[in-house]
């Protein structure tokens, strides 16, 4: 159970401490550039492509470059290019459709460009190398990449609603061709995938805005809250017993931490105490409810929306209809809307420093 929430004051200006702490060090930093494949093409919005996110690991800064549409994009081009014009290492024998594929609608005055599915992106990395050799380095960074970018992928989908890869059992494994530049001369490195992953379809872009919020919490790292990790994973069930289960799930964990707010005076145990009588999630909720005076309580909506059918999948084993199952989703996306808010994502937001952790 989470505490309560702490008291918001006014910040300091941020410093870019990555790139003091970097500037600071000793020890020689070591660069590598190259290619990254995704495990399977992620979609992309038309005001994202051509763009950069950066992203950092305990022991390491990078940057991804999406690549970018291509300069007949709006007559006849199909495939995505390079983000680098320049000569890039590592791709020299891609395929024509090794950085993915955009997508259109045609109209008699030619077409719309719709989002576009990314294979690759180009990745520059800046770490200290410790007189490790380029292979060590990247052998290291390899798998601590995966995890920002499952991080990454998991902030996307639920912010997109698109799919999440995760819940569906698929393993996050990246694989990387990099040329490493290593004691005045370049070497030949990378990491390789553990697993092949299978590519699914989805009609949800993440925008500019998205992946670059995402990138942001995948490098402080912050995993999203648990109530949208567990919502996110009841979208994309098959299983409709399993999907209602979570939705209720869901929104109980939400609003046991409202109401753990809105208590926060109290000593923990008794707060506690409080939450375990409150019976379930329509006790939770009118409890809430009372608390903050609303004027229409939602509990009779929630209760034939998800108490109900969770009960009887739980205590009578019965099926859910797929209606059943989009009602509970729905309604508890809308507690969790309503009590456990995402931070909003503007295309205005400033870029915040990231800091790396190095020992």
């Amino acid at each position: 159970m989470r505490g309560a929430a702490p008291a918001r004051g006014r910040c300091a200006p941020r410093r870019n401490l990555a790139g003091e702490r970097l500037a600071c060090l000793i020890v020689p930093l070591s660069r590598m550039r190259g290619v990254v494949r995704l495990p399977f093409a992620v979609l992309f919005s038309e005001d994202a492509l051509g763009g950069s996110l950066s992203g950092a690991t305990d022991r390491a800064l990078f940057t991804l470059s999406l690549p970018r549409l291509p300069a007949d994009a709006h007559e006849a081009g199909f495939l995505l290019e390079s983000p680098k014009s320049e000569s890039w290492p590592c791709t020299e024998t891609l395929g024509a459709m090794a950085w993915g594929y955009l997508g259109f609608e045609g109209r008699p005055n030619g077409r719309r460009i719709l989002a576009s599915w990314v294979n690759r992106v180009a990745i520059e990395i800046e770490t200290y190398d410790e007189d490790r050799q380029p292979w060590q380095v990247a052998a290291t960074f390899g798998p601590r990449f995966n995890l920002w970018y499952a991080n990454w992928l998991e902030w996307v989908s639920i912010c997109t609603g698109s799919p999440s890869a995760i819940d569906r059992g698929m393993a996050i494994q990246t694989q990387a061709d990099l040329v490493a530049e290593h004691s005045g001369s370049q070497e030949l490195t990378g990491w390789v995938s553990g697993a092949t992953v299978r590519t699914y379809d989805s009609d949800f872009a993440a925008t500019r805005a998205v992946a670059e919020a995402a990138a942001r919490r995948a490098s402080r790292p912050e995993p999203p809250p648990l109530e949208w990790r567990v919502l996110n994973s009841a979208r994309v069930l098959r299983d409709n017993r399993r999907a209602v289960i979570d939705a209720a799930t869901a929104a109980e964990v939400a609003l046991a931490h409202a109401l753990w707010t809105r208590l926060g005076e109290m000593p923990d145990d008794a707060i506690e105490a409080t939450i375990r009588s409150a019976n379930g999630l329509v006790g939770l909720l009118k409890l809430v409810e009372q608390i903050d005076g609303v004027a229409k309580p939602r509990w009779p909506q929630v209760r034939d929306r998800i108490a109900k059918p969770r009960n009887s999948c739980v205590h009578r084993g019965i099926e859910p209809t797929r209606e059943e199952v989009h009602r509970a989703i729905e309604e508890a996306r809308a507690l969790l809307e309503i009590y456990s808010p995402l931070p909003e994502i503007t295309a205005t937001q400033a870029p915040e420093s990231i800091q790396p952790q190095f020992p």
